[in-house]
């Protein structure tokens, strides 16, 4: 591929990835179909395009696209996990087994033991068999080992518990209901001890002369800043002409909504300052952020791999760093970047 065609791919890319982000799902495929006819040998057009798809709801389409994707890179991580999830939502069970299972394989390779102990674990919910099982096992034990994610591990024993309840129920003799477990409560002169020493502060003292214990008063919090006046500030600085500074504003509010568990008034926001700057990856991880308190999980990743393949189309290292660290700090797993130093 010659340098002014490989500009071209990468323009069609940018433009498929802005427009998903902003939700021009018409635009975005068109963008994608571009980018895949410029270079037809590529699987990332097709995976993209393939996501596309499945937000718009014609999932034959967005099937068929992964398929193709898969043909050109049959370990391609997106397409695996793009169409195993689909699957899965179709109720195709089996399926989506099949494709959790290959993705396991190729994240253990590339040394991601939490991620392919999770697709493992997932291949043997959807479609049980022993082989599948000895592999959930076996990725189990070596993320143990490696003293790797506890959270992970944990999921994996569950579901092995789960599997194993549903096969072989436990035998109960009839008439009698299995005793609650009950934690033996501690000794009281010892859980006074423990209260003070992690509390020595809130324990209140006698005072000397008349013998009253004074009344524990808390510290009254900093008060933070007022959303209206946030918000005026903003649109002030906006209608001057101070985008940069209108922006800072607008994700405080964003951060400030999100953080009182104002999700829809967060989104507010950030839609407010999406007309202005729909790339500026700041905002679209703030609206990530929304979007997991929201438990809209599978979106909020979605929109992370997209604007770290934007960045790395870009080359712009600082963003991809700090999408890299908000998708960690989230236990989000990103692709490998492109971007040297990503």
């Amino acid at each position: 591929m010659s340098q002014a065609l490989y500009e071209q791919y990468k323009d069609a890319l940018r433009r498929g990835h802005v427009a998903a982000l902003r939700g021009r799902l018409d635009v975005a495929e068109a963008a994608y179909r571009s980018a895949a006819t410029i270079a037809p040998d590529r699987a990332l057009p097709y995976v993209s395009l393939g996501g596309v798809l499945r937000r718009a709801d014609r999932p034959e389409e967005a099937l068929a696209a992964f398929g193709v994707a898969l043909s050109l890179a049959p370990e391609d991580e997106g397409a695996l996990l793009g169409r195993a999830e689909l699957q899965a939502e179709q109720g195709r069970r089996a399926e989506a087994a099949v494709d959790f299972e290959a993705l396991a394989g190729v994240l253990e390779r590339a040394g991601r033991l939490t991620d392919a102990a999770d697709a493992a674990r997932r291949a043997l919910e959807l479609a049980e068999s022993r082989t599948r099982r000895r592999e959930t096992e076996r990725l189990g034990a070596l993320l143990r080992d490696s003293g790797g994610d506890r959270d992970a591990v944990d999921a994996l024993e569950r579901a092995l518990r789960i599997l194993e309840a549903v096969e072989t129920p436990a035998p109960r003799e009839p008439g009698r209901e299995p005793a609650p477990e009950q934690a033996p409560e501690p000794e009281p002169a010892a859980a006074a001890a423990a209260a003070a020493e992690r509390e020595p502060s809130a324990i209140p003292v006698a005072d000397a002369e008349s013998g009253e214990v004074p009344t524990a008063r808390p510290e009254p919090a900093p008060p933070g800043p007022e959303p209206s006046v946030l918000r005026a500030v903003a649109d002030a600085l906006l209608d001057s002409g101070d985008i940069a500074g209108g922006t800072e504003r607008l994700l405080a509010l964003a951060a400030l909504h999100r953080a009182a568990g104002r999700l829809d008034a967060a989104m507010d926001a950030c839609f407010a300052l999406l007309v202005l700057a729909p790339s500026d990856h700041r905002l679209q991880r703030e609206i990530a952020a929304i979007q997991m308190d929201h438990g809209w999980t599978g979106t909020a990743t979605e929109k992370l791999r997209l604007l770290a393949r934007l960045a790395d189309l870009d080359g712009d290292v600082d963003a991809r760093t700090a999408i890299a660290a908000f998708a960690f700090d989230r236990g989000i797993e990103l692709p490998a970047g492109s971007v040297a130093g990503a």
